[in-house]
């Protein structure tokens, strides 16, 4: 059982520092783990970018749709996805689960959208749940108090 064990464990080892071999340079510029930011990134490969995640938010898969709000989320203004606005707007509408819907609204919030900072004003009014409106309030109070 130990002999197993100390495999196991070794095996572990082997694979969880084998994507840092893959990695490595060659010349003496140390190891980078950061990703890059937006400014190292190409206008194509944003178009494609944000081609891919309104494909993800209006996909009929739930993981897709939550991993593309994360996205809208993280970049804000950086990504156009105003073809979903749509769909995340039906998210916060209709979703069963209460923490899907108060991400809709912050990424309603993040796209920065007139529309969809409108559609939130307006719907604030009708919320139920004191968890989403609070959280409607919180990103249009974010949203009128920022800088331009």
């Amino acid at each position: 059982m130990q002999k197993l064990t100390l495999s196991l464990l070794a095996l572990f080892f082997v694979l969880a520092t084998l994507p840092i071999a893959v990695f490595a340079t060659t010349d003496d510029e140390p190891l980078s783990l950061v990703p890059p930011t937006t400014t190292d990134v190409t206008s194509a490969q944003w178009k494609s970018f944000n081609q891919n995640l309104v494909q993800a938010i209006t996909s009929d898969n739930e993981g897709l749709k939550l991993a593309g709000l994360q996205m809208v989320i993280k970049y804000g203004t950086a990504v156009d996805v105003s073809a979903a606005r749509f769909d995340i707007v039906r998210m916060y509408r209709d979703h069963d689960n209460e923490r899907v819907r108060r991400m809709a609204v912050v990424a309603l919030g993040a796209m920065e959208d007139a529309w969809a900072l409108d559609f939130l004003t307006r719907s604030l009014a009708f919320e139920r749940s004191a968890l989403v409106r609070r959280t409607m309030e919180a990103v249009l109070w974010a949203q009128h108090n920022s800088t331009p």
